[in-house]
């Protein structure tokens, strides 16, 4: 069985939930939104138990405490990769978020991104790129050339991950896909982006450690800077590149480097917002991308 050492001390998972009830006996992640509700439940309560038992989360009880279980439970988006991960290669994308959108109770996959019961890697990374959702649909086109494989191939080396893996699941009544959405949730106890901030200034390097990649790709600016601040403090060097716009709002690709990882900043691929912008301008991005990374 592969230890993934990085993952038990993201989950607070000492007691090997992951190994024995979300990952199989060669690594490949399930569908965690299918497991029985109980382990979902129990894997979520552990979590939480650990975050606000640690002092440098800053996560406490009355946070926790001001969100109404029985309409928007707090829950956790796993992070996803397909095929058996080999804790010694790792994955060669790292492709991080801001916050999660909680779809369902208690625990599910970033994007939904997991390998099928009897699917090989190549069969999965096909079935993710003929997607028509954004994430998948762009994003084998900007790092099929840095990879060097074809675009059907893209997923065999990407990890998805957010820089917070918790936040209260969505309901018909309450907005929970918003920075203000999310604080109003929490009733004033806190702010959202401090508990991000907190969480990831203690999670996010031993994570990008254990995945081992050779980029970093950021969705979006706000997601970029709260990396790089992060990774490399208030001072770090940012180059900026304008990407040939057809129309609409000018959008950039950043670059920055974290121990000789490029971080590489794209407009937001998984937003529904900005999905006029990436089919005007995909060939736009993919050339900006290739031309300065």
């Amino acid at each position: 069985m592969n230890e993934m050492d990085f993952l038990k001390h993201k989950f607070f998972d000492n007691n090997n939930f992951i190994e024995q009830h979300l990952i199989t006996q060669t690594g490949e992640l399930k569908c965690l939104q299918d497991l029985p509700e109980n382990i979902r439940q129990s894997f979520r309560d552990n979590f939480f138990k650990g975050l606000k038992a640690d002092k440098a989360m800053a996560f406490g009880t009355d946070t926790y405490n001001a969100v109404d279980e029985a309409t928007n439970p707090w829950s956790i988006d796993f992070p996803g990769w397909i095929g058996p991960f080999d804790p010694e290669l790792g994955r060669k994308v790292f492709v991080i978020g801001s916050e999660p959108h909680i779809q369902y109770k208690y625990l599910q996959t970033v994007y939904g991104f997991h390998t099928h019961e009897k699917e090989s890697i190549h069969e999965a990374s096909k079935r993710y790129f003929e997607s028509k959702y954004g994430i998948f649909k762009y994003l084998p086109q900007i790092l099929s050339t840095f990879l060097n494989v074809p675009e059907e191939a893209v997923f065999e080396y990407c990890y998805l991950t957010d820089l917070i893996p918790f936040a209260p699941m969505k309901s018909a009544g309450k907005n929970a896909g918003s920075i203000n959405g999310l604080n109003n949730l929490i009733k004033g106890t806190d702010d959202w982006r401090n508990i991000r901030r907190s969480y990831a200034s203690v999670a996010l390097a031993d994570e990008i450690n254990g995945v081992k990649p050779d980029i970093i790709v950021a969705q979006g600016k706000e997601v970029f800077y709260e990396v790089c601040q992060v990774l490399l403090g208030r001072e770090f060097e940012v180059g900026e590149f304008e990407i040939n716009k057809l129309k609409g709002r000018q959008q950039y690709i950043r670059l920055a480097k974290w121990m000789d990882i490029p971080i590489l900043s794209v407009p937001h691929i998984g937003s529904k917002r900005m999905r006029t912008f990436w089919d005007s301008h995909l060939s736009e991005v993919k050339a900006t991308v290739d031309k300065h990374l």
